[in-house]
Parts: C-alpha cells; structure tokens; sequence
C-alpha cells in the first residue's frame, strides 16, 4: 500500500530554507517579505513540494504568496538557479521524508493515545514562518568579554609576586604596555612594588597591593 504523503509546515519550511541556501538569500525573509526579489526561493520551493509529494504546484504556490504568472514562467523558462533551488528543495523534501516515515514506525509501536482535541489551524504564512524558525540553526552565543590587561595583570598578580618581565612573558604583552599598565594600577593604589635591586626596576617584584 502506498504511503500517504502529507503537506507540513515543516516539510514546506526545509524546501523553502534548501531552496533560499542554493540561491544565497535568507528564508525568513523569503517568507515574511513583499519584495520579490527577495522572494525568489518560494517558487522553486513550490514547485519541488509539487512534485515530491505529488501534489498541485501551482495550489502549494499560492500558499506561499507566488503568483500562477510566475509559476508559469518558471515552467516555461527554467533558469539554471531555479533548477538549481528546485534540486536542493527536493533532497531536502526526500530526506524530512524519510524521517518522519521513521518516526511513524516508532510512533506505531507504541500504545495508541487519544487523538488530541482539534484546533484551528494557523495561517499559511504564519504556519510556515513558525517552521522555518524552529529549523533554523541557533544564533551564536555573544562573545565573552575579555578582560583589560589591568584586569589580567591583576588577576595574575593575585596568585604570586611577579616582575615586569615574567608579566609580559605570562600575559604574551609587550614589555612596555606591562609597565604602562603597571604605572597605573599603582597611581591607583592597586598594586606595589618591592624595592629594585642591582639587576634594576625590570626586575623588581610587584604584587598586589595591601
């Protein structure tokens, strides 16, 4: 018996983001924009849905906000990047496939739960949109602030005595901008200097201050 197939919003929202990915556009605004250029990777994502699932192209188009004249053109006249987005949307569309066959094998095996109370179902742009948000990968974390080299060079000074020298060696600074940075912290009274000895000031031992 042949496996029903079946228009999701995510099945529809990994098209449109395979298809966005190949034409170098982003499919958030794919979906939410009034500027065609921006919506060029609805077409091929349409017609990729039509054509896996076996359903009307042009019906799937109209979901996505992509007029018939467009469609059209697009049957007529392929362009290489339309066929191009259209190849990616149809791995893509075949790879979710096989995953949500995979989840209803195992959803088979399990007892058979109530079916859950109707709701109403969204708009297809919304529905749509909520998808590609969840597909979408997570934004990076932000940056963790480093630290200034007076904080480095209090931190270090915080575990042992240390010179000018073996500061820039251990913080990988210059020399001068230890010395520098040095000559402030004590205008601030945040650290101290042992007296200097016959090897001279570079040698001499600061730690932090009392």
């Amino acid at each position: 018996m042949t496996r029903p197939i079946t228009f999701t919003p995510d099945i529809a929202a990994r098209a449109i983001i395979a298809s966005a990915i190949t034409l170098g556009m982003d499919p958030v605004e794919a979906c939410v924009s009034r500027s065609n250029p921006r919506r060029q990777p609805l077409a091929p994502a349409a017609a990729a849905l039509g054509e896996v699932l076996q359903l009307d192209a042009d019906r799937i188009a109209t979901i996505f906000g992509v007029s018939l004249t467009t469609m059209k053109a697009h049957r007529t006249h392929p362009t290489r990047p339309f066929l191009r987005a259209k190849a990616s949307a149809e791995d893509a569309i075949r790879y979710a496939l096989r995953g949500v066959e995979i989840a209803s094998r195992a959803e088979a095996k399990r007892d058979i739960a109530p079916p859950p109370e109707p709701t109403p179902p969204p708009t297809p742009r919304r529905f749509i949109a909520a998808a590609l948000d969840e597909a979408m990968p997570p934004k990076p974390a932000p940056p963790v602030p480093v630290l200034s080299i007076g904080g480095r060079i209090l931190a270090e000074l915080g575990e042992r005595p240390l010179s000018t020298i073996a500061l820039s060696s251990v913080l990988g600074e210059k020399e001068l901008t230890v010395t520098q940075a040095l000559s402030v912290l004590r205008q601030e009274g945040q650290v101290a200097a042992d007296q200097a000895d016959d090897r001279g000031a570079r040698h001499r031992l600061w730690r932090v201050a009392a």
